[in-house]
């Protein structure tokens, strides 16, 4: 998409009405999105020609770390999860101060997922990466 914001911005008409390169790049993003949309609705395909129904298959390694509790692998197509388990006693809880409370609250359950743009081949040239926490008491 860069590239081609690159190359449109370069032209002619485009350096001559003064059109930048950040905002042609958006605009391509956004016509990009909207089209593969339209595609998923209309046509009932992805964008990688699989149908609405049709899922990659998953494969899954378990005990891949030797010194955790429990570790999985899960791969789909280019796509890869570590999931690893670490038990613990009360003490070893994660302790988070909450301003609603007046004692601080433990945390039994901390699950953190990381998604890189590079557990796909196709978004590796984003990189940008993307925390999420759930947390759940037990």
């Amino acid at each position: 998409m860069a590239r081609s914001a690159k190359h449109i911005s370069s032209d002619e008409v485009a350096q001559k009405e003064g059109w930048d390169e950040a905002v042609i790049s958006n605009v391509l993003g956004k016509y990009k999105k909207k089209i593969v949309r339209e595609q998923i609705i209309n046509e009932g395909v992805r964008a990688d020609g699989r149908g609405l129904e049709e899922v990659r298959p998953i494969s899954i390694e378990t005990n891949v770390l030797p010194n955790a509790h429990g570790s999985c692998l899960f791969t789909r197509g280019q796509t890869q999860a570590l999931v690893v388990a670490t038990l613990g006693t009360d003490s070893d809880a994660q302790m988070c101060d909450i301003l609603t409370e007046k004692a601080p609250w433990l945390r039994n359950l901390c699950l953190t997922t990381t998604s890189q743009a590079l557990a796909s081949a196709k978004q590796a040239h984003l990189k940008l990466q993307a925390d999420v926490s759930l947390d759940m008491a037990i």
